[in-house]
């Protein structure tokens, strides 16, 4: 009697903890984004909060899993988390935070800013632990990389378990109908990503037609000129590289909504089925959106990802139909985005052939250089570029740089050969992981363009900085959890999805 009544109670303290998270996470994806991209210390700590709230959640549902003998009906088996994998996921990250801390406690220096400059106050270390020249900078870091691990987590365990509309056909026998068509719990989180996307790009287009000098009409960023602001993003390459992260999944995702409807052959469908022409348009807006932001390595990644979309898809269709639709979409949004910054784009990359200096970058170039080579090993510390660079200059005149414009250098900087090795690490388990223990059952062109994004966003780091914003750093993990739990589906048939499907009257909620 008694495990009976734990096991009632554990069932709905894990069913708040899950609704809260599913919250939470929706939340996070809406507001990441346009809260300026997190570059103000409010929206940057919100993102870092709402992702720690997301880990606590998840440690919390642990909890009641392992003492209260609740199992929670889960796409896959109960021990996938046992799976060698995604153990060394948590582990590798694990230690990543690990060096960061320790680099705390044996701070090397105390960053002071003072109306004469920057003054480092020098401490005694062990030499041969991992240290840092900037201990608040460090910490600071430290904490927001624990709020990307509780957001992974957060959204790893989230998208793995079953709606209460998914639970109930479980228990009445009619899962097996469900061959083929999206869980809920990803089809509400590619829904919501898709249309604040669009949205954003929308206001972008507008908010560079209008010539506003402030960020979404409101926030003041006197270092930003008008023509580098996009939407909510005060640097236009991080606008490009976020909608490059996110609509080529949105034209998967379109993708698997068509296979629904085709395999329905008019028969009803579930809310949100049939709307899908709608997620084309999002994609339009948000290609267009990257064309008038002017990024030159944005427009480059978003030619390259058409070319790579339109090769998946015209694999993938059968007939003449679906190939123009979505042919038109891109045509029409490439249409859109030079109609509207084609002068604009001239002279960027007329400008671009003629500047030697990439915009300056080869002078941050070679500081970093100079930097990645005094810190060989457990680097200079998280986030502690922007605090050093300064003090590589070759001259005052010299301007003091916040990013080095190649991510992949700067955390060689920051955090030395181990940290960028476990990193590195950490992102080729994500797609072991995926193979190993994905069983979230989707078409394979929603994993195959989500994969895309992703690689985007790092074939972007090379010479940019969208990990040091955090909005983009936060977006790429949900990317990855989600890319992790992903797993086959079988083809949607008629007989499939039409089976003993019951009205809109059933609750969708999770």
């Amino acid at each position: 009697m008694e495990r009976r009544s734990a096991a009632s109670f554990g069932r709905r303290w894990h069913r708040r903890l899950d609704l809260v998270s599913g919250a939470l996470l929706l939340f996070l994806v809406v507001f990441a984004p346009w809260g300026v991209g997190g570059t103000l210390g409010w929206t940057s700590w919100v993102i870092t909060g709402t992702g720690l709230g997301l880990g606590l959640l998840f440690l919390g549902k642990v909890g009641v899993e392992r003492f209260l003998g609740h199992e929670p009906k889960r796409w896959g088996n109960a021990g996938q988390w046992r799976h060698w994998s995604v153990m060394a996921i948590g582990g590798v990250g694990a230690l990543v935070l690990l060096q960061v801390a320790v680099s705390v406690l044996n701070a090397r220096a105390l960053a002071v800013w003072t109306g004469a400059g920057l003054e480092l106050d020098y401490r005694e270390v062990i030499a041969w632990l991992p240290s840092t020249y900037d201990r608040d900078a460090s910490l600071r870091a430290g904490i927001r990389y624990l709020g990307f691990a509780g957001a992974f987590w957060g959204a790893w365990d989230w998208l793995r378990g079953k709606s209460r509309h998914e639970r109930h056909r479980e228990e009445d026998g009619r899962a097996l109908e469900d061959g083929g068509r999206v869980p809920d719990r990803l089809r509400w989180l590619l829904w919501t990503v898709a249309i604040s996307s669009a949205v954003l790009a929308l206001v972008g287009i507008l908010h560079r037609l209008d010539g506003s000098k402030d960020v979404l009409w409101l926030v003041e960023r006197s270092k930003f000129r008008s023509q580098m602001i996009f939407a909510s993003f005060p640097y236009r390459a991080n606008a490009a590289q976020y909608l490059n992260l996110v609509w080529p999944l949105t034209v998967g995702f379109w993708w698997a909504l068509k296979q629904e409807q085709q395999a329905m052959g008019g028969l009803r469908v579930r809310t949100g089925s049939s709307a899908h022409p709608v997620l084309l348009l999002c994609v339009a807006l948000m290609v267009a959106g990257i064309f008038v932001a002017g990024s030159r390595g944005g427009i480059a990644v978003t030619l390259v990802e058409l070319v790579i979309v339109m090769v998946v898809m015209g694999m993938s269709s059968k007939g003449w139909k679906p190939r123009v639709g979505l042919a038109v979409a891109l045509v029409s949004a490439l249409g859109l985005g030079w109609g509207l910054a084609g002068d604009n784009l001239k002279k960027r990359f007329e400008n671009s052939l003629a500047d030697e200096t990439m915009s300056g970058r080869t002078v941050v170039y070679e500081t970093a250089r100079r930097m990645e080579a005094d810190f060989p090993v457990w680097g200079s510390g998280a986030e502690t570029y922007t605090t050093l660079n300064g003090l590589y200059r070759e001259s005052v005149k010299q301007r003091w740089e916040g990013y080095v414009h190649d991510d992949w250098l700067e955390t060689r900087i920051t955090l030395g050969w181990v940290g960028l090795t476990a990193v590195i690490v950490l992102l080729v388990l994500v797609p072991v992981a995926a193979r190993r223990t994905g069983a979230v059952p989707v078409v394979r062109e929603v994993r195959w363009l989500l994969a895309l994004g992703l690689v985007g966003m790092l074939a972007h780091a090379k010479v940019d900085f969208p990990f040091q914003i955090p909005a983009l750093h936060q977006m790429f993990v949900v990317g990855c959890a989600a890319y992790v739990v992903l797993g086959k589906a079988v083809r949607p048939t008629r007989e499939s999805l039409s089976g003993k499907e019951t009205s809109g009257s059933e609750s969708h909620t999770s």
